[in-house]
């Protein structure tokens, strides 16, 4: 399965473009709360969107659902290296950059 996630990985990193933006969406479902994190580009002009994470957003009991409970979250799944740089189009603050590889 491990290898399977690394086959998507690289093949998400691969299709965004330079620069990208970046799509939240939460939901609950009975007691567990979800946060999805998509890429959205245009390439040639046509929206897409890739799903870059999706997981619980509260796992430890001193974690609720605050904006910094999302900010950690999101930092931590900015620290993955999907080659690329999150547009800045937005609160960048927030957002953060992802890593671009190393020459």
């Amino acid at each position: 399965m491990e290898g399977v996630t690394r086959l998507v990985e690289a093949a998400i990193g691969d299709e965004l473009l330079d620069e990208f933006g970046l799509m939240l969406d939460g939901w609950s479902d009975a007691s567990e709360h979800y946060v999805a994190v998509f890429a959205w580009y245009e390439p040639d002009g046509v929206a897409k969107t890739g799903l870059l994470s999706m997981a619980p957003i509260i796992n430890e009991p001193e974690e609720d659902l605050s904006a910094r409970t999302h900010r950690d979250v999101l930092a931590g799944m900015l620290e993955h290296d999907f080659r690329k740089q999150a547009s800045r189009d937005h609160d960048a603050s927030s957002i953060g950059r992802l890593r671009k590889p190393s020459s």
